[in-house]
């Protein structure tokens, strides 16, 4: 993909640059530059920066990133503990607002006395709420498990379905809890969008979405597919490790190059 920019003065010291092509973003930028300034060898610096801030990242450097990410992360892997299909389903629902190490510590009891639909029903959902009240929103929760555990019992044989469609009609399944138990149970190629490549995909410029699914959808188009269930774990560790939400260590990152560091102070630092 090949942007071109358009820089044309309007007014009075105005200068209106407006980039074409395929990726380029459809509104004008108008900044106000002192003529002199603009034809300093420093202007080089502007346009640099220019660039990087409001152009969307093509194909070509979005693979380069994910391949990058991937070479830096090849062990990544769920931190939710699990060892099955079912009880990664389960631990799924309840990270939902939640860290993975607290949903690992009531797993390990939860899991001791049920871990199979069936053994779920006969918990109940009161008994159930006991077990995962400290992961929050624990009465919708334990609803969504007691009536998806019935739902596997009565038409999968207590089994968790192996497809993306069949996984988004159980109760209490989302987009990302199905691309997740979809790529991780059953090594589909899925882009499950958490918190952390929700953040970090919008940060480095991968995807712009608005909403996880928005981004899903753009990272599915910018990613090879043979990538996307890899770089899912990748953003995560990328995002707890190097990319952290507050203060980022961009003098560590792999591809702090690439990176149009968007909400990030002191730039120049980098």
């Amino acid at each position: 993909m090949e942007i071109q920019l358009k820089i044309s003065f309007i007014k009075s010291g105005n200068l209106q640059i407006v980039a074409v092509g395929d990726g380029a973003p459809t509104s004008r930028f108008c900044f106000s530059f002192l003529f002199a300034f603009i034809f300093e060898p420093r202007f080089d610096c502007v346009y640099a920066d220019f660039m990087l801030k409001y152009l969307r990242m093509n194909k070509k450097t979005a693979t380069e990133v994910a391949s990058r990410l991937l070479e830096e992360y090849p062990n990544a892997k769920p931190a939710l503990k699990f060892n099955s299909s079912y009880e990664l389903l389960v631990a799924v629902i309840l990270s939902a607002q939640c860290t993975d190490e607290r949903v690992n510590k009531v797993t390990e009891k939860l899991f001791a006395v049920a871990n199979t639909p069936q053994d779920m029903i006969n918990l109940g959902v009161e008994n159930l709420e006991k077990y995962i009240f400290s992961c929050g929103l624990y009465r919708s929760k334990a609803t969504h498990i007691i009536s998806l555990s019935e739902r596997l019992v009565k038409d999968y044989g207590g089994e968790v379905p192996s497809t993306l469609k069949e996984l988004s009609t159980l109760d209490g399944v989302g987009r990302k809890t199905a691309n997740v138990v979809y790529s991780v149970a059953f090594g589909g190629n899925a882009i499950a969008v958490d918190t952390h490549v929700f953040r970090v995909s919008a940060r480095i410029g991968l995807a712009n979405g608005k909403t996880p699914t928005e981004t899903e959808k753009i990272l599915m188009k910018k990613i090879p597919e043979e990538m996307w269930s890899g770089l899912h774990h990748a953003l995560i560790y990328h995002g707890r490790r190097v990319c952290v939400a507050r203060s980022p260590k961009c003098e560590e990152c792999v591809i702090r190059e690439l990176c149009e560091k968007k909400g990030v102070k002191d730039r120049k630092k980098v």
